[in-house]
């Protein structure tokens, strides 16, 4: 939007403005970071730990207050998702069913995890979005493929949470998910994701 005001020329205040601002953005580096990622670098990290046996190390006790403190407890109105997911980031954050799975295994996985109520409201909004097929897009049941649509890395991501979360493979909302993924699998293995 800057760039198409600074060329037409209208509007100078508005374009003063934004350059100010992407100056003191600025890192020292002179980089600007995409946005903040904590719950999607904490998600990455988390794994690598749990995987490599670390289940039990006190210092995750902060991780997990962490994921529960930045689960989302409003509905996001703008497309129309319940409440119970997380996104990238925080306070308040776009919801993402990627972040989402990710954070409600994590929790499940920790000790005491089987009984987590903010894993279980995560899966509870896994349940609401999945899509008729089957998948899973961004945040929007239904949404047509291309840009955020169905996603094969969101829809295995899912089915991890939801088998991670006690669903057994059989389940319905797995057993969509795993057909749909068997259909849309390329002729040379592949996957196209979101």
């Amino acid at each position: 939007i800057c760039l198409g005001l600074a060329r037409s020329g209208r509007a100078p205040d508005l374009t003063a403005a934004a350059a100010r601002w992407l100056r003191r953005a600025a890192g020292p580096d002179g980089s600007w970071d995409l946005m903040p990622l904590d719950v999607t670098w904490t998600n990455f990290a988390t794994a690598a730990l749990l995987e490599a046996g670390h289940a039990a190390d006190p210092r995750l006790a902060a991780t997990r207050a962490m994921l529960r403190a930045h689960q989302q407890k409003e509905p996001f109105d703008a497309f129309g998702c319940p409440p119970g997911f997380w996104g990238f980031s925080s306070p308040r954050s776009w919801p993402m069913a990627l972040e989402t799975a990710e954070a409600g295994s994590l929790l499940f996985r920790l000790p005491g995890g089987a009984d987590d109520g903010h894993a279980r409201d995560g899966i509870a909004w896994l349940t609401a979005t999945q899509d008729s097929a089957g998948t899973w897009s961004l945040c929007v049941r239904d949404s047509k493929p291309g840009g955020f649509g169905p996603c094969p890395q969101m829809t295995a991501k899912a089915v991890g949470a939801l088998l991670d979360s006690g669903a057994p493979p059989g389940d319905a909302r797995v057993a969509r998910a795993l057909r749909r993924l068997a259909a849309v699998q390329r002729p040379d293995g592949s996957y196209e994701a979101l």
